[in-house]
């Protein structure tokens, strides 16, 4: 499979078809060469092979899903089509992306699998983000619920000095919750899991941290974490049809950070508040399939067609479901994906806050 990355993205089949031809001893004989390029041309259709990027290693999570979607896809896209598969790079996606961004030709051809984690390297500023999150064209994306819970409600951890929030990675996936309780006026320290007990509801309980985050198929924690007396903080919200953060359809009830900045009184178009949005979106999209900017009209319809009819599946509903992933089709599909990007000026607002208040800055 890697050969094959590496020695077609894009048209390099037809171009190698029309090359043979040229050669052939006969190639001068108008009608040969005629009949000889119409046949070659109807291989090239009926044994039309695509090929998706797969952000990770064979064996990882998007791994797993390549293999329960490729063979649903394939097909989908044209009768008798295969769609097969390559691992790229490491989990967060930020080398597939590279190589997407640099190599994959926009013909319809080649499609990429990754996580928001890629886009939300290029959002911090980490220099190993060389692609332009902007001009993913999106197929399908697949989002998880993130629920933020604390020792105590939000009142009364107001009457902290400081808040200490678990965050396995303070620059990353944990950044959007950071942030957000910057943002509602909280001086928040981030720690690391293995400063604490194994049994993160139990240091929450015991008050040995004050916030923690629960996401993807840990949300099914939320439950026995509100009956053992820790407290539900907010959501971080999801990109419903209109494309605007709306609650989140897993916790009803429970407000997002957007409800209660705006309670508040902030202003949430401003600079902050808005790359804020942008890590949210990009910390809940678990996969998206997209394609490169420029792919004809035709071939992004056939993608997402293909991809409306595999992911309508009932044992790829049953597995999202088991990992409370929300996968979403056209026309939120593309908004979910479009929301995980910035404008400069929130990148760089962004950047000042790594720097003064984490201490992060890119490396």
């Amino acid at each position: 499979m890697a050969e094959r990355a590496a020695g077609r993205l894009g048209r390099r089949r037809v171009i190698g078809s029309l090359g043979a031809l040229a050669a052939a001893p006969w190639a001068m004989m108008p009608w040969c060469r005629a009949h000889a390029m119409t046949q070659a041309m109807a291989a090239e259709v009926a044994t039309s092979n695509d090929l998706l990027l797969v952000a990770g290693p064979a064996n990882g999570r998007l791994g797993q899903w390549a293999n329960l979607l490729c063979p649903l896809i394939g097909p989908a896209l044209a009768a008798g089509g295969v769609l097969s598969w390559t691992p790229v790079g490491a989990a967060d996606g930020v080398t597939a992306a590279n190589q997407f961004d640099a190599e994959v030709s926009p013909d319809g051809d080649t499609a990429m699998l990754l996580p928001g984690t890629a886009a939300l390297a290029q959002l911090i500023g980490d220099p190993r983000a060389r692609f332009d999150a902007g001009a993913w064209v999106a197929g399908f994306a697949g989002v998880s619920s993130t629920v933020v819970m604390g020792r105590a409600p939000l009142a009364e951890l107001y009457t902290s000095p400081q808040v200490v929030v678990l965050a396995a990675d303070p620059a990353g996936a944990d950044l959007p919750t950071l942030l957000g309780l910057s943002l509602l006026g909280f001086n928040v320290k981030p720690v690391r899991p293995e400063s604490i007990s194994a049994d993160i509801g139990a240091a929450l309980a015991k008050g040995t941290i004050d916030v923690a985050t629960l996401s993807e198929a840990a949300v099914s924690n939320v439950p026995r974490w509100q009956q053992a007396g820790i407290a539900t903080l907010f959501t971080l919200g999801t990109i419903g049809e209109s494309g605007a953060f709306g609650v989140d359809p897993a916790f009803p009830a429970v407000p997002t950070l957007q409800n209660l900045l705006l309670a508040k009184g902030t202003d949430t178009t401003r600079p902050l508040p808005t790359a804020w949005r942008a890590l949210a979106a990009a910390k809940q999209l678990t996969l998206g399939l997209v394609l490169p900017q420029l792919t004809p009209a035709s071939r992004v319809a056939q993608w997402r067609l293909a991809c409306a009819s595999s992911i309508a599946s009932l044992t790829i509903q049953a597995i999202a479901a088991a990992e409370s992933l929300r996968l979403a089709t056209q026309p939120t599909a593309a908004m979910i994906v479009a929301a995980v990007t910035a404008p400069a000026e929130a990148q760089l607002e962004l950047h000042q806050w790594l720097a003064n208040r984490l201490g992060w800055r890119p490396s």
